[in-house]
């Protein structure tokens, strides 16, 4: 399976690199789980609601901030790829 990293991604992953360093240990461990099983583990998995079709989770790095992905499935339910959205921040952030 692939993991591909969103731009925002990428740029929330190098904000932890210089502000939060046990942040970084975290993802890294949410990282590692998501790959295992997508829909469980630790972070607490939600499939977050309104996306219809597509399969977007999100799964706690802390209180404030939640990484979120979507899984690409092919026709049989395999895992094709994950892709990470984001790290920053929460989805109910208004």
């Amino acid at each position: 399976m692939q993991v591909n990293w969103d731009v925002q991604a990428e740029q929330d992953y190098k904000f932890f690199l210089k502000k939060d360093r046990r942040a970084i240990e975290k993802i890294k461990k949410l990282l590692e789980s998501l790959e295992e099983k997508y829909d469980q583990g630790i972070g607490k998995p939600e499939r977050l609601k309104g996306y219809k079709e597509r399969l977007i989770y999100s799964r706690r790095i802390d209180e404030k901030n939640r990484i979120i992905y979507e899984v690409i499935q092919d026709k049989n339910k395999q895992v094709l790829s994950i892709t990470i959205l984001g790290l920053k921040g929460h989805y109910n952030n208004k």
